[in-house]
């Protein structure tokens, strides 16, 4: 027998994340824009380097900044729609775009 239990957690409207619940909300999200890229490129230095460095055309920022405004699923569907085009990818050090 299958003990299924559920746990209940109160939230008071004056709880706020703290800075370390913030942090891993971050690195998660950047953990799963980055798996998203790595399916596009699966060099992790490329992946970092463009992750933290590069900007997308589209958004004009970079998907670290994104990621820290939460707009990581924005980059995520952008790395989703890039990968289903039957053209080349490529992350160059200049800007992440569609040949």
């Amino acid at each position: 027998m299958v003990d299924r239990t559920v746990m209940t957690i109160d939230f008071d409207a004056t709880d706020y994340p703290s800075v370390n619940d913030l942090s891993c909300i971050a690195i998660y999200q950047s953990a799963m824009v980055m798996k998203a890229a790595m399916k596009i490129d699966p060099d992790l230095g490329s992946v970092l380097d463009w992750f933290e460095n590069d900007i997308i055309a589209e958004f004009g920022e970079t998907p670290l900044s994104m990621v820290l405004q939460g707009r990581y699923v924005q980059v995520i569907l952008f790395l989703d729609r890039c990968s289903r085009v039957e053209s080349s990818i490529h992350l160059t050090p200049e800007i992440y775009r569609l040949d």
